[in-house]
């Protein structure tokens, strides 16, 4: 690729050099034979120059078509009759997991407690302006801590945890507590 573009720079190097000849020996003019010979030197230089880099740009565009030639040639005799590739595959066959009655009415029973669970927490949201509320808020946390443990593991309970340690305000806590609860329902589906 260096050598195309150094090719071209060099081509129009040469054909401004000529260029300018032209014009100079056209508005200065000279009757001296020495200059007109000088003139003439340099315009056949520039002439020999520039089909020399013609010849070699023709040479490398017929070996670069050759090549592109062979390999659409090769893509068309592989598109007739394309190689033949063995392939063994090691992936077991794909295993169905169905879910028996005993597991759906499980988890059907886990969405329905959690759901009991988050409407408990919707009843408490709207009574955080009463003076009990942080009693109740607590009592409601651990109800449904006690729930998660019992059922669901201890890693529900971290979650459910880690939002209570960032709230303090019982509008915002329970309704952050709330959405995780939303959220172990989607768990459950």
């Amino acid at each position: 690729m260096w050598l195309d573009v150094s090719l071209a720079v060099l081509m129009c190097v040469v054909t401004s050099y000529m260029a300018y000849l032209g014009v100079h020996v056209t508005l200065h003019p000279t009757e001296e034979p020495r200059k007109q010979k000088c003139y003439k030197i340099q315009f056949w230089i520039c002439c020999g120059t520039a089909l020399v880099l013609i010849a070699v740009q023709t040479v490398k565009n017929a070996q670069t078509q050759s090549a592109i030639r062979r390999q659409l040639a090769n893509i068309e005799r592989n598109t007739k009759q394309p190689p033949t590739v063995q392939t063994t595959v090691n992936v077991p066959p794909a295993q169905i997991i169905t879910v028996d009655e005993a597991e759906k009415a499980k988890r059907k029973a886990i969405r329905k407690q959690l759901g009991k669970l988050l409407g408990e927490g919707n009843a408490l949201r709207s009574a955080c302006d009463t003076l009990d509320k942080d009693m109740r808020w607590h009592n409601w946390s651990s109800k449904v801590e006690r729930y998660l443990a019992n059922n669901l593991g201890s890693d529900y309970v971290a979650r459910f945890k880690a939002i209570e340690q960032f709230n303090t305000i019982c509008w915002a806590g329970i309704g952050q507590e709330m959405n995780m609860l939303d959220e172990f329902i989607r768990d459950f589906q």
